[in-house]
């Protein structure tokens, strides 16, 4: 048997707590605990008949409040909560954390039934098409088998165009910076002084300047390139004054 009460109905213990907590506008990680405790308090003095297993959910968070109530009351060092066991500010935040997740599923359940709500104000035809509608609709399958259909397919794809891509604008192939660098320093145990013109004259297309230009950067930023530019987008010239242990390049730079 269910409860019965004087004042409004709450689903729950928490359901309770949150509606004293949200008339008073108060913050629900700072909850006045004295004057929640007792309007929680008058609110189960009011119910009139006790369904015993419903009412221990609100007699628990009751004695929760209760007891973190007396805790905050004692001056002092702060005595213990339940021997042996949490204290009354890791309870209350144990009760805010478990409200904050209550008042998540309230706020998903109101929407839920807001939807429902909703929804239910629409309603599907059950019944077919009157007979005088069914008579104007031609029955675009009759007389059609499955073969009929495989051969139809296989007609409209053997009429479709191949398509031809042109693919000349991409490249085959990923560059290897690795092959870059030991190209790069083969020219230079040839010439120490190059253009990046010459260095880069044998170049197959964009992507293999590019990378020349990247190992270029590399090779000056790691003190081995000495570069110069006499004007804006004018000719870079470079001049190797690294070490002579050119198989050393590569283990530098890791590539």
């Amino acid at each position: 048997m269910s409860y019965q009460v004087k004042i409004e109905v709450f689903e729950g213990p928490f359901d309770l707590l949150l509606n004293l907590i949200m008339k008073h506008k108060l913050d629900i990680y700072d909850i006045p605990i004295a004057k929640i405790t007792e309007e929680y308090l008058s609110y189960i003095e009011q119910m009139q008949v006790l369904d015993l297993e419903v009412a221990s959910g609100f007699l628990l968070v009751a004695s929760t409040l209760v007891e973190i109530k007396s805790a905050t009351l004692i001056p002092g060092e702060e005595a213990d909560f339940k021997e042996s066991e949490i204290s009354s500010d890791e309870a209350k935040q144990n009760l805010i954390a478990r409200l904050v997740e209550y008042k998540k599923f309230k706020n998903a359940s109101l929407g839920l039934a807001a939807k429902l709500e909703s929804e239910s104000r629409f309603y599907k035809r059950e019944a077919g098409l009157e007979d005088r509608f069914l008579k104007l609709l031609p029955d675009f399958l009759e007389g059609v088998l499955l073969e009929d259909l495989v051969e139809f397919i296989n007609n409209l794809l053997a009429k479709t165009d191949s398509v031809i891509i042109d693919t000349s604008h991409v490249i085959p192939a990923p560059i290897s910076l690795k092959d870059v660098l030991l190209r790069m320093v083969d020219k230079f145990s040839r010439k120490r002084k190059q253009t990046f013109r010459e260095l880069t004259v044998d170049c197959q297309n964009k992507g293999e300047i590019v990378a020349f230009f990247l190992i270029v950067l590399e090779l000056y930023k790691g003190g081995f390139l000495k570069l110069s530019q006499a004007e804006t987008f004018g000719e870079i010239k470079t001049e190797f004054c690294g070490a002579p242990e050119f198989e050393l390049m590569e283990e530098v730079y890791g590539i």
